[in-house]
């Protein structure tokens, strides 16, 4: 684990160092979960992960962004990912993005994808609750196609954010439906998602103490998936 975590951190460090100078200003990310579960139910690392994401604005709309999840051992618990988006919008947000994952193994391609995402949500109330709604398109391009098989997942959400402390303590929760056509050399399939964490904000860093994600496959599968609960807990900041 320690090797992954060098590694990590050296590609964090390299990341900084190729933004920072034109950076308008950047989100980051730490989470810990106790097992890794993709966005269709499939088990990636069934043991704790360490998982951050940096975005940063890179002026006119456009961010570079960076995912690492890093586990104990060698396999899909280990993973960077690297993106180029632009974001726009008033009303409604959209978001366009190019990422590279870089999966399992950063000296291998074998299992790399290119993953072109199309993204828009729009806030429908403001307020003590506030609800935004959004839609996802993802389109999946194995580097070998004999080793993935490439195609597209669509989820519609809804995201609800109760406040409890004004500034200070609210209770987020998200409800999805994804449609998967059989990416990733997964069985086609509807998977219903929800998730939920408590969230208490100090200064620019936001604490979550308990975060829960809930997937439900609401097709029959035969590819090894099936409905997971994971657990994790985290925080977040602006810079």
């Amino acid at each position: 684990m320690k090797k992954q975590i060098l590694v990590s951190i050296s590609i964090l460090v390299a990341f900084f160092a190729t933004v920072s100078a034109s950076a308008e200003g950047g989100f980051f990310s730490f989470d810990v979960w106790d097992k890794y579960v993709t966005a269709d139910s499939g088990l990636a690392y069934d043991n704790p992960v360490l998982q951050t994401y940096t975005s940063k604005d890179i002026g006119k709309g456009f961010y570079a962004g960076l995912f690492t999840s890093v586990a104990d051992k060698k396999g899909y618990g280990n993973e960077v990912d690297l993106s180029l988006g632009r974001s726009w919008g008033d009303t409604v947000q959209y978001d366009v993005s190019v990422s590279y994952w870089n999966i399992s193994e950063l000296d291998r391609t074998n299992s790399d994808l290119w993953v072109l995402t199309l993204d828009a949500s729009k806030e429908v109330l403001s307020g003590p609750i506030s609800v935004t709604i959004g839609a996802c398109l993802e389109s999946y391009v194995p580097m070998e196609k004999s080793f993935w098989t490439g195609g597209y997942r669509g989820t519609l959400r809804t995201s609800v954010t109760k406040e409890l402390v004004k500034d200070k303590l609210s209770l987020n929760g998200e409800v999805s439906l994804m449609r998967d056509d059989g990416s990733l050399g997964s069985n086609p399939s509807f998977v219903a998602g929800l998730s939920g964490s408590l969230a208490w904000t100090v200064g620019r860093f936001t604490i979550m103490p308990i975060e829960v994600k809930v997937t439900e496959i609401l097709s029959n599968v035969s590819d090894g998936r099936k409905d997971r609960i994971v657990l994790g807990a985290g925080m977040s900041t602006t810079f």
